[in-house]
């Protein structure tokens, strides 16, 4: 049999699929497939089976599935698959529907889709109430029996106010966060038949809600789970509880045949072969094969140097006051160059506070912006590693921008190896001890340095290793070299009275 006869039979198979407990029916599932083929292009195998999945009934005709979800890489289907869910509890069952999406482009295509649908055909125009409303970021479609779907992209509250909904949509869920399902759930407590369906790609390394439902599927959670996944990654709990998984080939068209069941349908071999070329392994095994990146609480378990819950108590909701010409300043590079950091220290050794304020890709912008934070803060150092090749390639540049700027270039201070190699572990213990702090930030670079960094030994020492930390980790050796030029704590002598 030919690879593309292969992949039109076996590639609609998910390789990952946790149906829900007590499924009574399949009626209403194979109804809406007839619904959205009718009104709507022919169905592949793999999107029945996500939808039956997702649309099985208990005995008392409720969704045996309250939580389910869709994780295929892109231009598979899984907005065809949404549309006709929505499509069958709009025209059906008079529901109420919330479609959210990380972008607003998104969002508003899938708005754009069904409206199109609705309006083609008279008996669907029909049951249209007025026009559908174009607001940008805030689309809705309402329908003459009460039902109606708004779209919105995803804010922490754009969901807040509203009540009794039947279904809240999360599309492009490897961007969903917490504080997202915090706004909208709730909305789905008093209506006696909810709904929630996440659907996206691969997971990143901070999709949170994503990775639990992954996990909960393949721990085979009971109760009210549905869930559905295309992956090329073999991935599974070894018989001590450990997650385990082995990445695939990513020049092997097998590979883009078992993460993509449209493979040989609508995505051919030429576009794949291209997208390895321009994407890269890494990128091109998550976002066409399926391949997930690691949360850092995951990565932290397998070799991570600082301990996990000192490093998440170090988090503190109360932010020093900074003063220029009181903190200290440190820069790092990635051996590779790939990224750069610049971070804080202010206080002192026993109670220092540390935050990294910039991380970007690359070197090139790194001059400029130390001048700029320089003439800011005023920092009496700004410290670097002077035996590591790359940030000490990068100072001499950085100090003829300091020249051409009229700074000082003399605050910039290469450290010894010595020096470097205390500050690694000097930062260590005041992890451990509790006495260095940092702010709480959204995708924060330093938290997930912290999270990851693994650990080079030289000699009898050690220090944080840039070369097999699985995350960029310059925002942790800023971090602790900057740290390291804090003062102890000064001691105000007793008195003592007669």
């Amino acid at each position: 049999m030919s690879l593309q006869a292969d992949v039109l039979t076996e590639a609609q198979q998910p390789q990952i699929l946790h149906e829900p407990a007590d499924v009574h029916s399949l009626v209403d599932a194979n109804e809406a497939i007839e619904l959205g083929e009718a009104y709507g292009p022919k169905l592949d195998e793999a999107q029945k089976i996500t939808l039956r999945t997702w649309m099985g009934t208990r005995k008392d005709g409720t969704w045996a599935a309250f939580q389910a979800g869709h994780a295929m890489s892109r231009q598979n289907g899984k907005g065809d698959e949404l549309q006709v869910r929505e499509l069958f509890g709009l025209t059906q069952l008079g529901e109420s529907i919330i479609h959210t999406a990380h972008e607003v482009a998104t969002s508003k295509n899938a708005f754009l889709r069904l409206e199109a649908t609705l309006l083609n055909y008279d008996d669907l125009r029909k049951l249209v109430k007025g026009r559908p409303r174009h607001q940008n970021g805030d689309e809705a479609i309402f329908f003459r029996s009460g039902a109606e779907i708004r779209y919105k992209s995803r804010t922490g509250g754009s969901a807040r106010g509203f009540d009794d909904i039947s279904l809240v949509v999360y599309d492009e869920a490897q961007h969903l966060k917490a504080e997202h399902l915090a706004a909208s759930s709730p909305t789905l407590a008093v209506n006696p038949n909810s709904q929630m369906i996440l659907t996206g790609s691969a997971g990143l390394s901070f999709s949170e809600p994503w990775w639990e439902m992954r996990l909960a599927a393949l721990r085979g959670a009971g109760g009210r789970l549905g869930y559905v996944e295309h992956t090329a990654e073999r991935i599974w709990f070894d018989e001590a509880g450990r997650l385990t998984s082995v990445r695939p080939d990513p020049d092997d068209p097998h590979t883009w045949a078992m993460a993509n069941p449209a493979y040989g349908r609508r995505i051919t071999d030429e576009f794949f072969a291209a997208q390895r070329l321009v994407l890269g392994p890494e990128l091109f095994l998550r976002e066409h094969c399926g391949v997930w990146d690691q949360l850092p609480s995951m990565l932290a378990q397998q070799g991570a140097k600082i301990p996990e819950i000192p490093w998440q108590e170090s988090v503190t909701a109360a932010f020093p006051k900074v003063i220029p010409g009181e903190l200290f300043m440190a820069y790092d590079v990635e051996i590779d160059g790939s990224h750069s950091g610049v971070s804080i220290a202010t206080g002192d050794l026993s109670d220092g506070y540390v935050q990294t304020i910039e991380h970007r890709p690359g070197v090139g912008w790194l001059p400029k912006r130390l001048v700029e934070l320089a003439r800011t803060w005023r920092p009496p150092k700004i410290l670097l590693d002077g035996a590591s090749g790359a940030a000490a390639a990068a100072l001499g540049e950085i100090r003829e921008e300091f020249e051409r700027a009229g700074l000082d270039p003399n605050v910039l201070e290469p450290m010894t190896s010595s020096a470097y190699k205390a500050a690694c572990a000097s930062f260590l213990q005041a992890v451990v001890d509790g006495k260095v702090h940092r702010p709480e930030v959204e995708n924060d670079r330093l938290h997930m340095a912290g999270m990851t960094a693994r650990e080079r030994a030289i000699g009898d020492a050690w220090v944080f290793d840039r070369r097999n930390s699985p995350e960029p980790i310059v925002a942790l050796t800023s971090a602790a070299m900057a740290r390291s030029a804090l003062s102890e704590p000064v001691e105000i002598p007793k008195v003592f009275a007669f």
